[in-house]
């Protein structure tokens, strides 16, 4: 079998599908002057968009990856987003390995279980794998499971 070399290429299709596109953009990062209490319910607003945004991860991904210092990402928001990095530095330093960041040059991931390129939000976290992410995407892990389940 002839195996392609793969070269790996920003994907930004999950802006296409965030559930805040067409959005006001004031909601997700508030505006000069804004009360606490002002502030308090639009970052609730914003939330309940991104609780069912399909993109969610992939958004909270990019965020956590980039020094985003405004607003509100995959539902989280600039505190939330700090604590969220910490955790992510903490349990990777446990596990001994490094923490998994996506970035623009290699955004995608193999599975092995269906030979294909898939965004790494698509692999569940693995702190025991050398990039912290699974080797096979949640579809083949799902199939997997079912399959084991079926034969019990």
């Amino acid at each position: 079998m002839k195996r392609r070399l793969a070269v790996a290429t920003p994907d930004w299709n999950w802006q296409r599908r965030a559930a805040c596109r067409g959005e006001d953009v004031e909601l997700f990062f508030g505006f000069p002057g804004e009360s606490t209490p002002e502030k308090n319910r639009r970052e609730r607003t914003a939330k309940a968009i991104c609780s069912g945004c399909p993109a969610r991860n992939r958004c909270l991904d990019y965020a956590l990856s980039r020094p985003e210092r405004y607003g509100t990402w995959g539902g989280l928001t600039e505190d939330e987003r700090a604590s969220e990095r910490r955790r992510r530095m903490r349990r990777a330093n446990m596990a001994g390995v490094a923490a998994y960041t996506p970035d623009d040059d290699c955004d995608d991931k193999h599975c092995t279980g269906c030979d294909s390129w898939l965004p790494a939000s698509e692999f569940s976290h693995d702190a025991s794998k050398e990039d912290g992410l699974s080797y096979w995407c949640r579809g083949c892990q799902r199939r997997r499971r079912q399959e084991k389940e079926a034969v019990a």
